[in-house]
């Protein structure tokens, strides 16, 4: 088939329109095109010499052609396909959210028939530091079905110029290590001696219980409690990480119920029991929405986790204040003096929250631990100034 032209502009008599010639070029291209679409969709693939052919005229077609083009070409394409395609799509504009999408669908796809080598180095010489490339050197280190060993990803990771590259790196494996069906694939990672590695592979852990499609809370538990079995085969594992990605992509109420009591007397390095503080009041803050009774039940009492009372109570208030008002009304007789002052400083910060300043006083003014109530008073005096 011959190469096909396409005469940019001409002078025209009269003011700007595309000449008879121009358009006969443009219905060429457009039948070529569609010719090779429908062989695409035939054959799953794309000859480098039909690619390399219909390349040479895309940047005289208009923005929604090229956009519409490009999208047909990445969407068909096969993952052996990825050099004639990429080839491509580097020649075409790079801030058109077509091209940019053909890019990653193109990485994406050839990653899954192992051409991890391939699209890293062709990312890494055609496209210059920055956000964009980070991008797609995120998306290859994903690596697609194919399990990535750990001596590959050090190989990989040794070609990287940049800290930010080896972030982005680490974040695609995370994805690719959540992907794994396989526990033993972790743990390869895990016994890496590669810092960037360890990292990737206890983030995976944390990923692990989430990782599934529909969410299922039988399933959530059980997968949950395998990925806490495998950070206690590692001690010297900073479990923090973990459960911080644990909580991070925790869906509800319901899942949280099952993170805070699985990980309860998780223990460090040192065999002491793990500060988990910060992410345990993530956790309230979803089972409190979910079953506010039920989350004040567990909380009240325990001297170790006197702060969660107090969050917990307060976004019950901010969430249903009539039904948190009742509730302690009817329990506050039963409450340790301790807890019920908790439960007062909740209604102390709800209540400045709410501009209600004289309600706030009265509540502060319950407050048996006097240095607390001095603090609180004085908070209300400095809010009461600013309204003035």
């Amino acid at each position: 088939m011959k190469y096909l032209t396409i005469i940019a502009g001409a002078f025209l008599i009269g003011g700007c329109q595309e000449t008879d010639e121009i358009n006969d070029k443009k219905s060429e291209v457009e039948s070529f095109s569609e010719q090779v679409s429908r062989k695409a969709l035939e054959q799953k693939q794309f000859s480098r010499r039909e690619l390399g052919e219909l390349g040479i005229d895309w940047n005289s077609l208009s923005k929604q052609e090229l956009d519409r083009k490009v999208r047909e070409i990445a969407e068909n394409m096969h993952g052996e396909d990825f050099e004639s395609v990429w080839a491509l799509v580097m020649s075409l504009p790079s801030d058109s959210p077509s091209v940019k999408h053909a890019k990653r669908l193109a990485i994406q796809k050839a990653c899954q028939v192992g051409l991890v080598d391939t699209v890293l180095e062709s990312v890494l010489q055609s496209i210059g530091p920055g956000k964009q490339r980070e991008e797609l050197i995120e998306i290859t280190f994903m690596g697609g079905r194919n399990f990535m060993s750990s001596d590959e990803a050090v190989r990989l990771l040794e070609s990287l110029e940049f800290p930010q590259e080896e972030r982005a790196a680490q974040n695609g494996l995370i994805f690719h290590l959540s992907g794994m069906d396989k526990s033993s694939s972790i743990v390869e990672f895990l016994n890496s001696d590669n810092p960037v590695l360890q990292e990737a592979a206890g983030k995976a852990v944390g990923n692990f219980p989430t990782a599934i499609i529909p969410r299922d809370i039988d399933v959530f538990s059980s997968r949950l409690n395998q990925a806490l079995d495998t950070l206690n085969e590692f001690p010297s594992l900073d479990k923090r990480l973990t459960i911080d990605e644990v909580v991070t992509w925790v869906e509800d109420g319901q899942e949280a119920f099952v993170v805070y009591d699985a990980i309860e007397g998780l223990l460090d390095e040192n065999g002491k029991i793990l500060d988990l503080g910060n992410q345990k009041e993530e956790l309230v803050k979803k089972m409190v929405l979910r079953e506010p009774i039920k989350t004040m039940q567990k909380l009240l009492g325990n001297g170790s986790e006197g702060q969660l009372v107090e969050i917990a109570f307060e976004n019950w208030l901010n969430n249903d204040i009539n039904s948190a008002a009742k509730w302690f009304g009817d329990h506050a007789s039963t409450l340790e003096l301790r807890d019920r002052d908790r439960v007062h400083v909740a209604f102390v910060n709800v209540s400045i929250d709410l501009g209600e300043l004289d309600r706030a006083r009265e509540w502060a003014e319950e407050i048996s631990n006097s240095k607390q109530k001095s603090s609180l008073l004085s908070k209300i005096e400095r809010n009461s100034e600013k309204r003035k």
